[in-house]
């Protein structure tokens, strides 16, 4: 087994681990995949549909694969990956990239640390993490949006002297690579969504302000939050109201995707995921949803309490391939009506 990552701030620790370390883990220790059980051969077939979903989306350019290699600095690809706390009572299978994945929304706890094999679980004890140098890219993956000075007011615009400086710098980074694009007759702006300079931070930022932009382009009017206003991205006007979208954007064609629970409401009707599917050499995939998804019984659209966990409550989408015929009727094209 591996150590990949390191979380200080809760004293956790990222594992990787082979299929037969993992039986044997499992026999030892309750673990939890995702509020799934804790069943290894079930939690194994599934983490394996898992991969083959992944491995399916992988193109010429790209392999799922060899990016979570990059990622930890490893040579080796581990079967299954576990979140687990130093004194063992908390553990649960993650997917590959969970503490540098979209989720975070750039304000990941997880550290990039020099990796170190470990015999037993029991060497976490004693174990000390040697975290890497942040480098001058890695800025924004840490940044506490929490800083951000702002009014408690939305606006019909941000202008440029109430935009913060990271904030400046990602629409310009945008902007840059957009204009380079089209100079290379590669389209209005970059396809190759797994490419590693376009890092999660830049995507949850494309994905924010394409989601915007997609609705402006429809004539709805949108407002602008300056603060990061409890998993609100942004308003728009609907026929009835103002409508709250918090929105998540996603590489490949398999992923959980989850919204904590203390900051999406499903009993609100006001409130909406905006959910973007970027596959490679495709414009964005987008959907949606209603919090009324939550609240009929679905595998697609999922509820977890992680009782006796670290995890917080979140609700969540089961994207893969099987799932997209219950998620087509929540494309964009077919909610339009709410405007």
């Amino acid at each position: 087994m591996r150590v990949l990552s390191y979380n200080p701030s809760e004293d956790y620790f990222f594992v990787g681990a082979a299929w037969d370390e993992y039986r044997q883990l499992a026999v030892k220790y309750k673990i939890d995949m995702q509020g799934m059980g804790n069943d290894a051969e079930e939690v194994i077939e599934m983490y394996k549909l898992i991969q083959k979903d992944q491995k399916e989306g992988d193109s010429e350019s790209w392999s799922y694969q060899q990016y979570i290699k990059d990622l930890y600095d490893i040579d080796d690809m581990p079967d299954v990956c576990l979140s687990m706390r130093r004194d063992l009572s908390d553990i649960m299978v993650e997917l590959y990239d969970a503490p540098f994945g979209h989720m975070w929304n750039g304000c990941s706890p997880w550290e990039k640390i020099e990796t170190a094999v470990i015999h037993d679980l029991t060497d976490l004890a004693a174990f000390e993490c040697r975290i890497k140098e942040r480098q001058e890219s890695d800025v924004f993956a840490y940044h506490d949006f929490e800083e951000r000075e702002s009014t408690h007011e939305y606006g019909a615009g941000t202008s440029q002297e109430h935009m913060l400086e990271p904030e400046r710098l990602t629409i310009v980074n945008l902007l840059k690579q957009a204009v380079e694009n089209m100079a290379k007759e590669r389209g209005p702006y970059n396809m190759l969504w797994s490419g590693k300079a376009l890092t999660t931070q830049k995507v949850g930022a494309f994905c924010e302000y394409y989601a915007k932009m997609t609705l402006i382009s429809y004539g709805i009017s949108v407002y602008t939050s300056e603060i990061d206003d409890h998993g609100i991205d942004f308003v728009a006007e609907g026929r009835n109201g103002f409508l709250k979208f918090q929105v998540k954007g996603i590489r490949g064609s398999s992923q959980y995707v989850f919204m904590l629970k203390e900051n999406f409401n499903i009993e609100d009707d006001a409130m909406f995921l905006f959910l973007i599917l970027l596959n490679d050499e495709e414009h964005p995939d987008m959907y949606i949803i209603p919090t009324s998804a939550w609240r009929q019984e679905s595998k697609v659209f999922v509820s977890h309490d992680y009782e006796g966990k670290k995890s917080k409550p979140d609700y969540g989408v089961n994207v893969s391939k099987k799932n997209m015929p219950e998620l087509a009727k929540y494309r964009i094209v077919n909610m339009l009506s709410l405007f």
